[in-house]
């Protein structure tokens, strides 16, 4: 990014005229959030990498950009690894909310649409449970959801490190537990028929499950080396 994801953020919101403020304490709850722990993965990090591929994004209207944005920006706040049934992704809607009204009438067009991305992330899939926003194309949605699993086909030392910090995440649950619950979401991705949902490129899709076979084959392995520091 040419410039830094803290003056994007401003720059975007002033553009939109939300009080400067309210912008500025909105950047610091939001910064402030992403580097509390245990978080090792769900970081800063993972935000302006998914940013990134945002401003790589061609074709995109502006409604499409700000949905997009302000869902990579809010779509973890809220990251409790003891918390699960969609818990962290309700209560990240509900600090979404907050700044929405906070910043009324400004953001109201876009309340519905990010809320419906964020909540997307639950199952990581395209929404069967609830009603899709009119002005969110379904594209939309595909797009975002594979910012968020870029790191699965990412190189083999970088997976590794992201599947490190997800253990990391994790310390709370007992080794052979975590064992068992990782591989079970590991091979959920697995079944699926595509990984990756706005591109028909198979290049990405076979590097995702590469990576993801290795790290299963590592969690079943006694003598892999792979974790066991967290043990």
């Amino acid at each position: 990014m040419d410039i830094s994801p803290h003056i994007k953020f401003l720059t975007m919101c002033t553009a939109i005229e939300i009080d400067l403020d309210l912008t500025t304490r909105a950047i610091a709850a939001l910064e402030s959030a992403y580097r509390q722990p245990p978080r090792r993965y769900h970081t800063l990090s993972h935000i302006y990498h998914m940013l990134e591929d945002l401003d790589k994004a061609e074709n995109l209207v502006e409604e499409a950009r700000y949905n997009l944005y302000f869902a990579i920006w809010f779509h973890d706040a809220v990251y409790d690894p003891t918390k699960s049934g969609g818990y962290n992704e309700k209560q990240s809607i509900i600090m979404w909310e907050e700044f929405v009204r906070e910043a009324a009438p400004l953001l109201d067009q876009y309340l519905p649409s990010v809320s419906c991305l964020i909540r997307a992330t639950i199952q990581h899939a395209i929404p069967a449970d609830i009603s899709i926003p009119a002005n969110l194309p379904v594209s939309s949605i595909a797009l975002f959801l594979d910012f968020d699993l870029a790191i699965l086909a990412s190189s083999s030392d970088v997976y590794e490190e992201y599947a490190k910090g997800i253990r990391q995440e994790h310390l709370h649950v007992p080794g052979d537990t975590y064992r068992k619950e990782r591989v079970k979401v590991l091979t959920g991705f697995l079944a699926r028929d595509k990984l990756f949902l706005s591109t028909d490129k198979e290049a990405p899709d076979k590097r995702a499950r590469l990576n993801i076979c290795g790290e299963i084959e590592a969690l079943n392995d006694a003598r892999s080396e792979f974790l066991m520091e967290f043990d």
